[in-house]
């Protein structure tokens, strides 16, 4: 076997080998309120049911999520399997395009761990079958990088700007999906600036046709809204109708969130350990050794993750919904690229001392301890998702029937799982009064603690509702056919049969 081949085999078993992990760790590929609304739109657009005047938020939006999962559901039907069909094949595609990003930006060692690591990435384990943004932006942040690095490397060539377009196109559908993606522009445009060798002119071409690439995936939506609503500032206008729940949310702590994310990156926060393991300290050991060694591409790697971690600790300190460590998966692929680094750089040391084992078994320990944090945030995942699957599980031996429910989860997340049965009809039952509910007939009602006495992102009612008094002493026709104990306790839910 040749060299050549012995890497390729490499490489081949360790994308075989993410596969099986991932499919081990299934998180069931529709879990959390966005990832029902993708699935709705999905299904409604493989129904051809698809309809921009009747969109409330702008997730809905989001196509490059939304056209290969409908096309799954259209060719495998809607289930968890066929959810998850689009961002596992992300996943995996990424793991290659960092091997060829290591072998470009570094050498073949550091390739084949950067895709290792890749590989075993908690947060990439997580979202590989699970549909979200962070499903997706890892690919589309690496594809963006590979395509500016071989238009930088191969400046005289006819073909780099068509590479810098597609650089483009690949950013603008980057941040279609999230806006903030936007910082791999910002990345690019500080690389370029401060340390390109390349003239004004030159740089300001480069600018334009990369800015003109990410305005095509947004001109295309535009004219798409504008012929189907007659809107063309349609993902304007419904990115603007959540600015009121964004201002309802109290200002974050300015010293809690300049820590948050250096907290949960670097292992001293829980859910962050199990998000990111200790990938984070063989990247901080990775940018040492690359700037002592003054790696050449040093400096486009090193914006590629300062410019979105210090946009979002930013964004942060103006609304708590931009705290998440998820958000961080757009600068996963070059903090991959230096832990590589990091790592191949011990191996060589190792083989000196020819002590294998020692890696082996730190290439294990690894392994184990990733899968475990991805497996915990999985579990938690089902436990939040386990009360919903009951309730479900039981209305499908009689789906028709009238369904009253007293959150707006409920029904998006009931269509999924009765497969978006037409023949339910959802209602409030908190439009109604006592008298009322007590008249109530036909139907069943689903009971949840959780958001008894909040509202949908979490507020406080401030008082008790009617609903939370009759759960206490129940009428006389309400049956109990389901009291689900869930993990932890909020996720209780209860649900009765209301007799004629």
């Amino acid at each position: 076997m040749t060299f050549q081949s012995n890497r390729l085999s490499l490489i081949t078993c360790i994308i075989i080998g993410a596969a099986i992990l991932r499919i081990l760790l299934f998180n069931d590929g529709i879990r959390g309120s966005d990832a029902y609304l993708y699935a709705m739109s999905a299904h409604e657009i493989a129904q051809g049911t698809y309809n921009l005047d009747i969109l409330s938020p702008y997730y809905e939006l989001r196509y490059v999520l939304l056209l290969p999962t409908a096309i799954c559901y259209a060719l495998f039907g809607v289930n968890d399997v066929s959810s998850s069909l689009y961002p596992l094949t992300a996943s995996l595609l990424n793991i290659y395009l960092i091997f060829l990003l290591g072998k470009r930006l570094f050498n073949r060692g550091t390739a084949l761990f950067a895709a290792f690591l890749t590989a075993i990435f908690p947060l990439d384990i997580m979202t590989a079958t699970l549909l979200s943004p962070d499903s997706i932006l890892p690919l589309l942040s690496s594809l963006a990088m590979l395509l500016y690095v071989i238009a930088l490397t191969r400046p005289d060539r006819p073909s780099a700007w068509q590479q810098y377009l597609l650089c483009g196109i690949v950013i603008g559908l980057a941040a279609s999906v999230r806006i903030t993606s936007f910082f791999l522009f910002f990345a690019l445009l500080c690389h370029c600036t401060l340390t390109s060798q390349e003239s004004f002119i030159r740089q300001a071409r480069i600018f334009a046709i990369v800015s003109i690439g990410m305005a095509l995936p947004f001109l295309s939506e535009a004219i798409y809204a504008y012929v189907q609503s007659g809107d063309i500032l349609l993902r304007l206008h419904r990115t603007m109708d959540a600015k009121e729940s964004l201002n309802a949310l109290s200002a974050p702590n300015i010293l809690s969130t300049l820590m948050y994310y250096p907290k949960g990156m670097l292992g001293f926060e829980l859910t962050g350990l199990a998000t990111h393991g200790f990938t984070w300290w063989f990247a901080i050991g990775g940018i040492v050794l690359a700037w002592k060694r003054h790696i050449r591409h040093f400096p486009l790697l090193l914006t590629w993750i300062g410019v979105p971690l210090f946009g979002y600790i930013c964004i942060a300190l103006l609304t708590p919904l931009a705290i998440d460590y998820r958000l961080l998966s757009i600068a996963s692929p070059p903090m991959l690229l230096f832990s590589g680094y990091c790592l191949a750089s011990l191996m060589n040391r190792f083989l000196r001392n020819q002590n294998r084992l020692l890696l082996a078994l730190l290439l294990a320990g690894l392994t184990a301890m990733h899968a475990y944090g991805a497996a915990r945030i999985g579990q938690n995942i089902e436990d939040d998702a386990a009360p919903y699957i009951a309730v479900a599980n039981l209305l499908k031996e009689k789906p028709c029937r009238n369904i009253y429910v007293h959150h707006p989860r409920w029904p998006l997340f009931l269509k999924y799982y009765l497969r978006y049965n037409e023949c339910s009809k959802y209602e409030n039952i908190m439009k109604y009064s006592r008298k009322e509910i007590l008249r109530l007939k036909n139907g069943v009602v689903i009971i949840h603690p959780r958001y008894m006495e909040a509202d949908t992102i979490g507020r406080p009612l401030g008082q008790k509702s009617v609903l939370s008094e009759l759960v206490k002493n129940p009428p006389d026709n309400w049956k109990k056919v389901l009291s689900y104990k869930g993990n932890p306790s909020y996720n209780n839910v209860y649900m009765y049969v209301i007799d004629n």
